[in-house]
């Protein structure tokens, strides 16, 4: 297992854009603005220190939040909507870098499957 010249030296979490293991307390490459942002990169450092990163715990906080959308949604409020959208969006994001994914790659993942079902209906269907 390599590790990163330029993150601390670690072997927990990896680094996507070297694609070395890097503690997840770590601060990642200077050069991780390609695959994340600024903004995503201290949201996931701040919910792995205060929430872990337990897949299965992580992933019932976004059923958890989820439902609390519903709930907002039934009751019509707006401000009480747009504030679950924005819990669901930031445990999402969590979640999701815990399987090495983030927002520009899965928003051009859900591109990519959009624009082949127009002439692939079943395009990533299992």
């Amino acid at each position: 297992m390599k590790e990163c010249k330029n993150c601390k030296n670690y072997k927990d979490k990896y680094c996507p854009i070297k694609g070395y293991f890097v503690s997840i307390q770590a601060e990642w490459c200077d050069d991780y603005s390609e695959l994340i942002s600024e903004i995503e990169h201290k949201a996931i450092n701040l919910f792995n220190d205060k929430f872990g990163t337990d897949v299965k715990s992580r992933f019932e906080k976004v059923k958890e939040e989820f439902n609390e959308l519903i709930e907002a949604f039934n009751s019509c409020n707006l401000e009480h909507i747009k504030d679950e959208i924005c819990d669901c969006q930031a445990t999402l994001s969590h979640f999701a870098s815990l399987h090495n994914l983030y927002n520009k790659n899965m928003l051009e993942t859900a591109i990519d499957k959009v624009i082949k079902r127009e002439t692939n209906p079943n395009y990533k269907r299992l």
